[in-house]
């Protein structure tokens, strides 16, 4: 059986691809979406279900099949939620269209978690490995924090720290 964070990664790549013009198999992205939702029904007692949730609530806004209902109860977990996670549910808001007031409560969450340092922006937090199996780094908490704040927010005035805090990260090139 497959991971479900990967199965999410695997439906956003296809949801690209097809956007670019790769010609899939009509049923491809509706069972994708479709598994992906039985995940949300089912796998509520793993430890990583809440920062998976994001994730897919996020995919599933972004090809076009937002689900409120999850969206909701997501939102309802936030606290618990790594910053990554708040991001993705952040995007997930902004794609689905969802309350403004939501959408600025998440904007403030997130702005509350970044250091600025000199003309740069970073995300804050430190979770050591707790989530090193769904790829969790600081440097890419800062791009997904970046994501959401310019979906949220296209002006938004820490865009332009943030990436050049990203690119301050960049090693050999």
């Amino acid at each position: 059986e497959s991971s479900p964070w990967v199965s999410a990664y695997v439906l956003w790549t296809l949801n690209e691809a097809k956007k670019r013009g790769t010609v899939l198999p009509a049923r491809t992205i509706p069972r994708g979406r479709d598994y992906l939702r039985g995940v949300l029904e089912s796998a509520r007692q793993d430890e990583l279900y809440w920062p998976t949730a994001a994730f897919i609530v996020s995919v599933l806004a972004e090809i076009g099949a937002p689900d409120p209902g999850h969206v909701a109860r997501v939102v309802d977990a936030r606290k618990q939620l790594p910053l990554f996670a708040r991001a993705l549910l952040l995007h997930a808001l902004v794609q689905a269209k969802s309350s403004p007031a939501v959408v600025a409560e998440l904007v403030r969450e997130l702005e509350n978690n970044l250091r600025v340092d000199g003309n740069r922006a970073f995300v804050t937090e430190n979770l050591g490995d707790d989530y090193a199996v769904l790829l969790d780094s600081p440097t890419r908490t800062t791009a997904m924090t970046l994501r959401a704040l310019l979906a949220a927010r296209p002006r938004h005035p820490l865009a332009a720290p943030l990436a050049r805090g990203l690119l301050h990260e960049r090693r050999n090139g």
